[in-house]
């Protein structure tokens, strides 16, 4: 999450934009029905973040913390259905 903050700070900087969308690969073999499937199991998370020039660092690293633990947990919610 450290790594998506530093990414989006220096995204925006460079754009000149507020509004950064980043895509991460994750592993797609939460199951273990998978697990002895030959294949490639990638899902892309989206990281959508509002970047405002007025708030610290480390209030921005807290909202990219509830916005990939939401889309983790909503993966899951997903993969169970």
């Amino acid at each position: 999450m450290l790594v998506a903050s530093v990414l989006n700070t220096l995204l925006s900087r460079y754009c000149y934009q507020e509004d950064i969308v980043i895509g991460f690969p994750i592993s797609g073999r939460s199951e273990q029905k998978f697990e002895k499937i030959v294949g490639l199991f990638i899902n892309t998370l989206v990281l959508r973040t509002k970047i405002s020039t007025d708030e610290s660092f480390l209030s921005l690293l807290q909202q990219v913390k509830e916005i990939v633990l939401n889309l983790i947990l909503i993966k899951m919610l997903h993969l169970m259905n």
